[in-house]
């Protein structure tokens, strides 16, 4: 996109705002369409065209940008000022049509005219065009790119199109006098000018550093309630919904603002806030706000690119009322106005943010504000009526942009990105924006939390089954009945039938009788992977006992923990299992007597069938999940819990008598029932994978194909082990996944167009899974519907429902519903509630973060504490960090979650005692303490160390500020050298361009200190010594030198082999800049905090 410049030409360096567009359309072509402005103008009474094209050439001559082109140079981008420029009026007449003719085609040529492409080398980056629908009516489009335009510019445009269009009109003729300053000479001044002096430096430090305080630990962005996933690249297809107000709610506005000492904008900002708040469900909320950057009476006639984005930053650490929202709001945007001078491409180059393709840095949303928006023009014998006009694009998520006309109503709409909403969810918003409007009027003092509470539906009403189901071993009896010679439970050593299955039961529970086990007791199976531990389980609910499992894989010290609360009389061990620790005889606990397994799974005469009856309320199991005090806890289900969810789950997923089912799991994780226990229960086959296939993709993905698997349940870390070797589910496989949060391409790659996928969640407390999702491929992953008889409703923080679309804490209610934490009174009150409608049933506080849709459907957001999930193990921070600090030389600790996807990890951030050396070493030491008090997936992967533990206003651990603080101990790899001619002549160009020394094959563009203006650099370079032109995207997905040798190489048509494989990092991408400093070097006259513009993002 470059023109070829006139000997008359002038040229002149480009803008902060330029530069970002000029790259942003080389990054994403996609974006060129969303940068235009445009105007829709409905004339009325009698138009002169030839007038109105002249009046257009004359304001071109008059404002320099109109005739201004961009040409990238040696000396990078530069502005090319050309004489002679028009602007051509394209006339199309539609009189003689029909009126539905006529609106078709004026929205066809109106559309087409903002959304053509544009060569920004090439002035004017200005188009117009004139429909005729009746003799009295016409309607002007005016579309100006935003790198020579914003939306005040727009509105002087306008003005003075009409304007010269009145004075030629009269024969007055065009108006002579220049404006007081050019677009060019903005750039210039805005800069520092030709010699920046230090005055001017120094202020510039000043905004760097307000801002880096200001937004320090910003998160990378809010969770929307979007309908779609989001895209890897984002799109920029978008949609407006229009929003009114009228006058007369616009004056209770006014009114309301004014007796709280706020402005107007500020009122509309806090509703919006509020909304983002409440159906985000995020704390910490970025919204970028459009600032005019007019800060010298000079600059306000001028034409060009000068608005500048800032970012408001808003905290809801505290409960607040929408009153002290608003009085926040409005004293933090006039804080923001203070220190708007800082270009956004700036800022973004001095944060640093990640470098994502799919989204904006640092904020998502945006808010715009233009008071006294004149959208009226009169002259003689015509009257201009000026509309927005639609582009059809969206450059972010969310926006909401609102125009004030002088003595009436504020009108606008909210923008928004339609590969993520559907129409009526953001109807949906404009509904909560109205509704806390009216609140903030009516209610001023009403929370923040509760302005949408007049939206939400009623409490849902459980669904009580006609007829409990049967317990689980006499629905296991009837298919002993019905099928007996089917292959019941197989594992690598043996397979049993329904009836052998039935034999061995019953004698090992003869055997566990003996051994003392009986109705109240407490059986724990401390066994290896096979079919004793099933037979274990079914033979201890023969003797009326209570089933825990304990994992042999274990630590000692955790294992002794489980067996001191459970006090089990009985312990079913395996000969290959470790000793099963024990409390103390001097702790006063009786030692449990210990029964080898392979003793239960002998064959023995024909033993009496001595059957316990079983109450649907005793406790079936005993379940040990992560505790925040350092200790697991204990959750005791019910056989009638235990029954319920059996009977959900085969109904939901169709598991049935055809079906083989692979048991992936290990028994002391809950999800192990479904694997054990529902083929049995349907009359399908459970075969017991072997333990060192759980690690190994390509064998167990011999033994899904070769042991004719049609189910298999796994976390997402497994599947994606076997997805990884390049397995696929048949069409005939049902694929069941849950633990921890799907990651949408891995649910794709499991989602078949014969086969079924589900998507299952549930806590412990509430059986197993209480919520499935059938996944379609494409689709966003959800977490679904309750399962038949579950009752799921999401509340605020006062325990009443949350509005469909906003976010709350999830409650579920069912006869799944467990009977609480052993020997835990307090803390099973805290977290099983009574159900609100009074039938005697109680909800369980998941304390998980979810938003109901209006389909019903549920969508996981995270959690309201420090509860995490890694390879869908439940992990209490605060039991990580307890035993952190009782590791040698630590002070304090606190962890936090580090890595995306099947990378994730648990980091820990320690503060080493007085005279610890904090190095690798001690890291190390730490890791084999920690190893020995918590599961595997417990145990921190990556160490830092840190002179203090980073604190929230409250108090609390800020574990955002941890992942950007810190010393790591753990060092990385040492740097891997280029390893073919393409790597190693790619790496010079990289050590020159940056300035730095040495350049591995897998180190990092930007972590070595680029930016993207070096980058469009270094395409140029690559192109120049290559010969081929890699896409800039390339630069962005994997910012390494083996990528871009491997892009050069495919361009070229040939591949060089490396001596070893290259690790790339991850597909991230940026829009930072080069830094171009600037702040006024005039004392500046400071727009209101009301006084935002609008066109920008």
């Amino acid at each position: 996109m470059t023109s070829t410049p006139l000997p008359n030409d002038l040229t002149f360096p480009s803008s902060p705002g330029q530069r970002r567009l000029w790259f942003l359309h080389q990054v994403n072509p996609e974006s060129v369409p969303a940068y235009a402005l445009a105007a829709r103008v409905d004339l009325h009474g009698e138009l002169h065209a030839d007038d109105l094209q002249h009046a257009l050439n004359l304001v071109a001559a008059r404002h320099e940008a109109l005739r201004t082109g961009l040409r990238q140079g040696e000396e990078g981008l530069l502005q090319v000022v050309q004489e002679g420029v028009s602007v051509v009026l394209q006339e199309r007449d539609l009189t003689a049509a029909d009126a539905a003719t006529r609106d078709r085609e004026l929205s066809r040529l109106l559309r087409h005219l903002a959304r053509r492409g544009w060569d920004l080398g090439t002035p004017p980056l200005m188009r117009a065009a004139l429909v005729r629908l009746t003799p009295e009516h016409a309607v002007l489009g005016l579309c100006v790119h935003h790198a020579v335009c914003d939306g005040l510019s727009l509105q002087i445009l306008l003005r003075e199109i009409f304007e010269t269009y009145r004075r030629l009109r009269a024969g007055l003729g065009p108006e002579t006098s220049e404006p007081p300053l050019q677009f060019a000479d903005f750039v210039v001044w805005s800069a520092g000018g030709d010699d920046p002096d230090d005055a001017w430096r120094t202020r510039q430090q000043e905004l760097l550093d307000h801002w880096c305080t200001r937004l320090a630990g910003l998160p990378d962005g809010i969770d929307l309630p979007v309908d779609r996933r989001r895209p890897a690249h984002q799109s920029f297809e978008g949609a407006r919904l229009p929003l009114a107000l009228g006058q007369e709610q616009t004056d209770r506005l006014r009114r309301a603002a004014a007796h709280h000492g706020v402005s107007l904008s500020s009122l509309l900002l806090t509703a919006y806030l509020a909304v983002l708040h409440c159906t985000a469900g995020s704390d910490d909320i970025a919204v970028g706000i459009p600032v005019a950057n007019r800060c010298r009476p000079e600059l306000d006639p001028t034409v060009g690119y000068l608005v500048n984005t800032c970012v408001l930053r808003t905290r809801f650490d505290a409960p607040l009322s929408l009153r002290q929202l608003a009085l926040h709001v409005h004293e933090d945007v006039g804080v923001l106005m203070q220190h708007s001078d800082l270009s956004f491409g700036d800022l973004v180059e001095a944060l640093n943010p990640p470098r994502l393709l799919d989204r904006n840095p640092l904020f998502s949303v945006m808010f715009g504000f233009q008071p006294d928006a004149g959208r009226h023009h009169d002259m003689p014998g015509l009257r201009a009526e000026v509309a927005d006009l639609d582009t059809g694009t969206s450059r972010l998520d969310l926006s909401l942009f609102l125009f004030e006309e002088p003595r009436a109503g504020v009108s606008g709409f909210l923008e928004y990105a339609t590969a993520l909403f559907d129409e009526a969810t953001v109807e949906r918003l404009g509904r909560y924006l109205r509704t806390v409007l009216d609140r903030i009027v009516d209610s001023p003092d009403a929370t923040v939390a509760g302005s949408l509470l007049d939206e939400a539906a009623p409490w849902p009403r459980a669904q009580q089954p006609d007829v409990l189901p049967a317990p689980v071993l006499e629905r296991v009896q009837d298919q002993t009945r019905n099928r007996p010679d089917h292959p019941a439970l197989r594992d690598a050593s043996a397979t049993l039938t329904y009836r052998e299955l039935d034999e061995r039961v019953t004698a090992a529970a003869a055997r566990l009788r003996e051994a003392g086990a009986g109705p109240g007791e407490r059986v724990a199976v401390h066994t290896s992977r096979g079919i004793g531990t099933v037979v274990s389980m079914l033979a201890v609910w023969r003797t009326g006992a209570v089933y825990v499992p304990l994992d042999p894989a274990l630590p000692a010290h955790r294992r002794l923990l489980i067996t001191r609360q459970s006090a089990p009389a009985v312990i079913v061990t395996s000969p290959d299992a470790d000793d099963v620790p024990q409390a103390p005889e001097d702790e006063g606990a009786e030692p449990a007597v210990l029964v080898p397994v392979d003793s239960l799974l002998e064959r023995a005469p024909a033993a009496a069938d001595e059957r316990v009856p079983l109450l649907p309320e005793s406790p079936a199991y005993l379940m040990f999940t992560s505790g925040s005090t350092g200790e697991p806890k204990a959750i005791a289900v019910t056989h009638a819990n235990l029954a319920y969810f059996l009977d959900a789950v085969t109904g939901t997923t169709g598991l049935g008598a055809d079906d083989t089912l692979l048991a992936l799991t290990t028994h002391a994780f809950d999800i192990s029932l479904l694997e054990l226990l529902a083929p049995l229960t349907v009359g399908g086959t459970v075969d017991v994978a072997p333990q060192q296939a759980l690690r190994d993709g390509a064998q167990l993905s011999r033994l899904l194909e070769t042991r004719q698997i049609t189910v298999a349940q796994a976390t997402p870390a497994t599947w994606r082990l076997l997805t990884d070797t390049g397995w696929r589910p048949r069409p005939d496989f049902t694929v069941l996944c849950g633990g921890e949060a799907l990651p949408a391409d891995l649910a794709d790659l499991l989602t078949t167009d014969g086969g079924a996928a589900w998507n299952l969640y549930g806590p412990t407390e509430t059986t197993v899974w209480s919520c499935a999702a059938r996944l379609r491929r494409g689709a966003a992953v959800r977490l679904g519907r309750p399962l038949p008889g579950t009752t799921a409703v999401v509340v605020d923080q006062d325990m009443r429902p949350a509005p469909d679309g906003t976010i709350g804490e999830l409650l579920i209610g069912g006869p799944g519903v467990a009977v609480g934490y052993v020997r835990r009174p307090a803390l099973t009150a805290s977290r099983f509630l009574p159900d609100p409608q009074g039938d005697g049933g109680r909800v369980y506080r998941t304390g998980d973060k979810a938003r109901r849709r209006a389909d019903g459907s549920l969508e996981f957001l995270g959690r309201v504490d420090d509860q995490i999930k890694i390879r869908g193990n439940r992990i209490e921070m605060g039991e990580v960090e307890e035993a952190l600090r009782t590791a040698p030389g630590v002070r304090d600790a606190a962890v936090a979650l580090v890595g995306q996807g099947s990378e994730t990890a648990l980091g820990a951030w320690l503060v080493p005692g007085p005279d610890v050396a904090a190095d690798a070493q001690w890291a190390a030491e730490v890791h084999r303490h920690a190893a020995t008090r918590l599961p595997g997936a417990a145990v921190p992967a990556r160490f830092h160390a840190v002179e203090s533990l980073p604190l929230t206003p409250h108090g609390k651990t800020d574990r955002r500020a941890l992942l950007r603080t810190g010393t790591r101990l753990d060092m990385p790899s040492e740097r891997i050298e280029p390893r073919n001619r393409t790597e190693h002549e790619i790496a010079a160009l990289w050590q020159k361009l940056l300035g730095v020394t040495e350049v591995g094959a897998t180190d990092d563009f930007f972590l070595l200190g680029g930016h993207s203006l070096l980058a469009s650099q270094m395409i140029q370079q690559v192109k120049d010594a290559f010969g081929v032109t890699v896409p800039m995207s390339e630069i962005f997905l994997e910012p390494t030198v083996a990528h871009i040798a491997r892009s050069v190489s495919a361009l070229r048509g040939n591949a060089e082999p490396t001596a070893a494989a290259a690790s790339g990092t991850g597909g991230e991408s940026d829009w930072d800049f080069e830094r171009v400093t600037r702040v006024p070097t005039a004392p500046s006259r400071l727009p209101s905090p009301g006084q935002a513009e609008v066109s920008d993002q």
